[in-house]
């Protein structure tokens, strides 16, 4: 898998987790001290991310990080699968 396609499922995973627990993009840009474009950004893998940044994002969910890096790695393993059960379309 290509470098952008990945960062787009990385992005995908962590927008459906962000969704399950129920916080808009506003609500976890202000936890994890980010701004809404940088997460929305992340989010579309259209643009790089920190790592210090992504464990910013991680904590504001307030969740195990193995829920939010076993969601990446399912999607990374198997995109067209992951894609199927979440109802996601790439970009």
């Amino acid at each position: 898998m290509d470098i952008e396609t990945t960062k787009k499922m990385v992005g995908l995973a962590f927008r459906s987790v962000r969704e399950e627990c129920g916080l808009s993009r506003a609500a976890l840009a202000k936890e994890a001290g980010v701004s809404v474009s940088c997460l929305r950004h992340f989010e579309q893998g259209t643009r790089d991310t920190k790592l210090a940044t992504f464990f910013d994002l991680m904590d504001g969910l307030k969740i195990p990080k193995k829920t939010i890096t076993a969601a990446i790695d399912a999607a990374i393993e198997n995109p067209e699968k992951w894609l199927a059960e979440h109802g996601k379309k790439e970009g």
